[in-house]
């Protein structure tokens, strides 16, 4: 009994601690992305990914599955009555910033802001890509959401960087 205890706690403190990508459960190749502060679902690759790649996701938990969601360099916001999302410095406190993770039948999540779910639109091409909107909750492929852990990239990002390192 004691080890399923220890085990449940080593699940939970674990949980979400680590970088992610999103992608759509139906769109495995596309992720969620945050470009010039527009939230949208993007083909990608996972190929030296930094910590403020528009891709890389982290979550900091504010109440159990409650949590801000920082994707790329700002985090991710709707605004009152709002159907899109967008990405805005953090402003502590503000209910706009904060997603419930609903885990859905044991494969992924969906993403919610008072009674919206994040869900998949349009495909706006490859340059926009997918747009992302809130809209009622619903057992609907488009709105689960999978998180996929990656890992860093180790490598320098600017040209003062790899010079330091060389040193």
């Amino acid at each position: 009994m004691l080890f399923y205890f220890i085990f449940i706690l080593k699940i939970k403190s674990t949980s979400l601690k680590e970088y992610y990508v999103i992608a759509n459960r139906g769109i495995h190749d596309h992720f969620l992305n945050n470009f010039q502060d527009i939230i949208s679902l993007k083909e990608g690759n996972l190929d030296n990914l930094q910590k403020d790649d528009p891709k890389v996701v982290k979550f900091d938990e504010k109440k159990e599955n409650h949590y801000l969601i920082k994707l790329g360099k700002s985090f991710i916001y709707r605004e009152p009555d709002a159907l899109v999302l967008k990405g805005k410095e953090l402003i502590p406190d503000d209910p706009g910033f904060l997603f419930e993770m609903v885990p859905c039948q044991g494969y992924g999540y969906q993403i919610k802001n008072g009674d919206k779910c994040f869900e998949v639109g349009e495909d706006n091409g490859p340059l926009d890509g997918y747009e992302i909107l809130l809209s009622e909750c619903a057992k609907n492929d488009n709105q689960v959401f999978i998180l996929e852990p990656v890992k860093l990239s180790n490598e320098p990002t600017s040209d003062l960087e790899r010079e330091a390192k060389l040193f």
